[in-house]
């Protein structure tokens, strides 16, 4: 009960906050302005980020009191992107956290009185609204600073700019700039190539496309890409293409098509994930829908480790050290699992393949058929760690 009364008290000075909203802004604008110099408000970018900044972080207290959670609560975007452009304005950190405390002192001075006019009871929590506005200020001034500084540290030119925008996109990154010209909202195919004329042959492979694109650099052999649009690439007519316009030099990796924004940082994922392996069999292309547990298991030696000892090291058992049950499974399983293609393929009956087949499940303690992808990524992890060796 004594929860749900405190609640409705807090709602109620929100409620008055919200019909006073246009005095309060109008008073924090007035304080924010008197402490910023007229050569401060001459530089536009910085000066038309006052009143959405005042408007969301007023928009924020009422939050805070509404809420009345001792964690502090997330600062609104509005506050991490005015410290953005002050930095590139040249405006000091200290100034700009000047106006964080002026504006932060007459939001308390609002706090308070439509407290006390609420009565007893207003008064009775205002304490615990005081600290919870302190709460959210200390947090409201770290991610200032941390956005003025590395701000302020930012690249200059425009690729280390679109690469350090993308980047911290990746990083969990909110607010997406608009000047990267790209819609975050449609279908995403993410794709990472690696190669000295990489970027080169990425570009002329693109442009049979008919689909935007997002590209960055983060090395000189590396390439970052994501086809957008509604209307994105067979996965497969893309592979095929891919395979005559790109050099052997050249290994690329291709997510799966995904949507919004949380599909365009997974399909980079993926493809990232997938670079190894197309760098490590030395494919032109490799799907990541084609590779993803290869892919694991290059990241994972714990998985590594548990699928060969599962599935290849039962097969050392054999005299030849399980060379032919390791050449009898990669035939099956190439075939897509037709005992008589593999026969053909092995030059032998297709009763030596069943026989053959049938002594590599009594190993394995389980039919081929039912572990087929896992046996298959595990005989190509074991190819890949052959040729690095």
């Amino acid at each position: 009960m004594r929860g749900s009364h405190h609640q409705q008290i807090r709602a109620d000075i929100v409620e008055r906050m919200w019909a006073s909203r246009l005095e309060i802004e109008e008073a924090v604008m007035a304080r924010v302005r008197g402490l910023t110099s007229p050569q401060e408000e001459q530089r536009e970018e910085y000066a038309a980020g006052f009143k959405r900044v005042v408007t969301a972080v007023a928009a924020h207290t009422r939050v805070v009191i509404e809420r009345g959670s001792t964690q502090a609560a997330e600062p609104p975007l509005a506050i991490r992107a005015q410290a953005q452009i002050a930095a590139r304005n040249q405006i000091s950190l200290s100034a700009v956290l000047r106006r964080c405390l002026g504006a932060h002192m007459v939001l308390n001075d609002f706090v308070v009185s439509i407290a006390q006019d609420v009565g007893p009871k207003g008064q009775k929590i205002l304490g615990d609204l005081l600290r919870e506005q302190g709460l959210a200020f200390d947090e409201m001034i770290r991610l200032v600073g941390h956005e003025h500084d590395r701000e302020r540290h930012s690249p200059t030119t425009l690729e280390e700019r679109r690469l350090f925008q993308v980047t911290r996109l990746l990083d969990g990154e909110r607010c997406v700039p608009s000047e990267l010209g790209y819609d975050f909202n449609s279908g995403h195919v993410g794709l990472v190539a690696c190669g000295v004329d990489a970027a080169a042959e990425l570009k002329q492979l693109i442009q049979v496309f008919d689909a935007r694109h997002l590209v960055v650099y983060p090395n000189a052999t590396t390439v970052w890409m994501w086809l957008g649009g509604k209307r994105l690439p067979d996965p497969d007519e893309f592979e095929r293409r891919a395979a005559t316009t790109l050099s052997p030099d050249t290994s690329l990796a291709v997510g799966e098509r995904k949507e919004g924004r949380p599909g365009w940082e997974l399909t980079h994922r993926q493809a990232r994930a997938t670079l190894p392996v197309a760098e490590r069999e030395r494919s032109t292309v490799v799907q990541y829908a084609d590779s993803s547990l290869l892919a694991a298991m290059l990241a994972d030696d714990l998985l590594a480790a548990t699928l060969c000892e599962r599935y290849l090291s039962p097969l050392e058992k054999e005299n030849d050290g399980g060379e032919r049950a390791r050449e009898t499974l990669l035939a099956y399983l190439a075939t897509g699992q037709n005992t008589a293609s593999a026969a053909t393929s092995l030059g032998v009956s297709r009763r030596t393949v069943t026989n053959r087949l049938r002594a590599i499940e009594a190993e394995i303690g389980r039919p081929v058929a039912n572990a087929a992808g896992e046996i298959e990524t595990a005989l190509r992890y074991e190819r890949l760690l052959g040729e690095m060796t």
